[in-house]
């Protein structure tokens, strides 16, 4: 199932074990280099503290609400050694710029779409300025689109520019 990033954020952490919420999502933990959500960024609500909840000890999404088997799911990112490199990045995807391999803006990320199942962000939603756009549309940006991801921007493939002609008026 495809999940928008901006519809999991506020979204509940719920235990199996101690049958209730056990914290929020605030976040996600992302890989840069692949684009896969290694795991999100939780408030825990017992103690206030922001904890990790990794990817793999999520037992399912329900309507948008995570499920895990029990709290200890929850770890301190000071105690995942594995993850350090990407915690400390702290990459975030929104605002980020988007340009073309020439070099051309195409805006900044608004959103983005992920598969609940592989974890991997498979589209990106771009927000084109006023300027670009009069309408202030919104671009999708596949995956496949993607040719490099780096702290400043990500750049993307050139678009293919549709031609539009205006087709010539009948008279009947």
């Amino acid at each position: 199932m495809l999940l928008l990033n901006s519809s999991i954020i506020g979204k509940k952490i719920l235990s199996i074990r101690e049958g209730h919420p056990i914290g929020e999502v605030i976040g996600i933990l992302c890989q840069p280099k692949n684009l896969k959500i290694e795991g999100f960024y939780v408030r825990d609500y017992s103690d206030k503290k922001i904890k990790v909840l990794l990817s793999q000890d999520i037992r399912e999404i329900y309507r948008h609400d995570f499920i895990t088997n029990n709290y200890e799911s929850l770890t301190m990112p000071d105690e995942l050694v594995k993850h350090k490199q990407i915690i400390e990045l702290s990459y975030d995807l929104i605002k980020k710029p988007v340009k073309t391999v020439s070099g051309r803006k195409m805006g900044k990320v608004e959103d983005f779409a992920f598969d609940s199942e592989s974890m991997f962000i498979l589209k990106l939603y771009v927000h084109q300025s006023i300027l670009k756009n009069f309408n202030g549309a919104i671009k999708s940006i596949d995956r496949g689109q993607i040719v490099e991801v780096n702290d400043k921007e990500i750049v993307v493939e050139e678009p293919e520019e549709l031609v539009s002609v205006a087709a010539p008026a009948t008279i009947t």
